[in-house]
């Protein structure tokens, strides 16, 4: 059986081109349905508080929430107290961490399904998280879980 240079037998049709603007069209449904309503994401859980509540401990004289290290993984408090440093405290700013997070994780996912299984492979899995309904909740959170997601 002579062996096929192919790592998945699903032959695909797809130039570049159109799997650039397919995925580019998933991307815009990824982003359309994160930022919807965006102005009524408000800071919902004790956790979320924890997380961005750095910069104000400081600006009180203290280092950061009292007893963090319980509540907080490492980094990510970091990470948006960076952010809030650069541009401000609104929940634009604290929310867009994860937003970008998530659309970070989106292109990492479609070029892992690419690069293992092909181009049809990156693209579903594209589009599967770029309508999850979890997916979409979290990246509209200040909670860790797109971070992780990302990095995991």
């Amino acid at each position: 059986m002579a062996e096929s240079n192919q790592r998945w037998p699903l032959k695909s049709n797809l130039t570049t081109k159109e799997e650039s603007w397919l995925l580019g069209m998933i991307l815009l449904t990824a982003i359309l349905l994160r930022v919807w309503n965006w102005n009524l994401i408000e800071i919902e859980h004790f956790d979320e508080a924890v997380y961005v509540s750095n910069i104000y401990f400081k600006a009180l004289g203290g280092e950061t929430y009292p007893d963090q290290e319980f509540y907080a993984p490492p980094l990510v408090p970091q990470v948006f107290e960076t952010v809030m440093s650069f541009w401000g405290d609104s929940s634009t700013v604290i929310f867009s961490v994860n937003l970008v997070a998530s659309l970070l994780t989106l292109v990492l996912l479609w070029w892992m399904g690419r690069s293992w299984f092909g181009p049809v492979c990156g693209l579903v899995a594209a589009a599967g998280f770029a309508t999850s309904d979890v997916q979409i909740a979290l990246s509209r959170s200040a909670l860790t879980e797109p971070i992780f997601g990302f990095f995991f």
